[in-house]
């Protein structure tokens, strides 16, 4: 009886141990490992009639987009996300660079820079998916919206000058 007793309480210890050990595992396997943010003064950028233009030219730009930012990055800003293609998805999620703290208006372009549409992602969790025929993607407040006024079907404001940059950076 008390070999029996003894063996049921090492066996409720070593269970005991597994499942904490195995917590611990999982709990620091599931942590998000923060990535060294690239501070927006060293993105490839432009002052285009008082909108500071980002330009996300690498796949560490385009992931990190707005991820960390301060409330005042996000005034009069517009991160241009070239070369998207239809069923490209943006999150606005923690992929380690920080969370995104404020809404985003994102623009999804054709070729020409026409708008094709115009999703709101919400701050922390919000999504949107490229469109059939999106080519480029254009990121901003919902103030700024409000100050350029895009709209479907038009081209989108300043399209143009953005072009220009990005090609002279290639």
């Amino acid at each position: 009886m008390r070999y029996l007793a003894k063996n049921l309480l090492l066996s409720k210890i070593l269970l005991i141990g597994l499942f904490l050990s195995s917590l611990a595992v999982f709990s620091s396997s599931a942590e998000t490992k923060p990535y060294p943010v690239i501070p927006f003064s060293l993105w490839p950028q432009k002052t285009i009639k008082g909108f500071r233009i980002l330009v996300a030219d690498s796949p560490k730009l385009s992931f990190q987009g707005f991820g960390g930012a301060a409330k005042k990055e996000f005034h009069k800003t517009l991160m241009i996300f070239p070369a998207i293609s239809e069923g490209t998805t943006f999150e606005n999620i923690n992929h380690g660079f920080g969370t995104v703290i404020e809404d985003l208006d994102i623009a999804f372009l054709d070729q020409q820079g026409r708008v094709l549409c115009i999703d709101r992602m919400k701050k922390i969790r919000g999504t949107a998916t490229a469109p059939s025929q999106t080519v480029w993607a254009v990121e901003f407040s919902p103030k700024t919206t409000k100050q350029l006024k895009p709209k479907r079907g038009e081209l989108f404001p300043y399209f143009a000058e953005i072009v220009l940059f990005f090609l002279s950076l290639q």
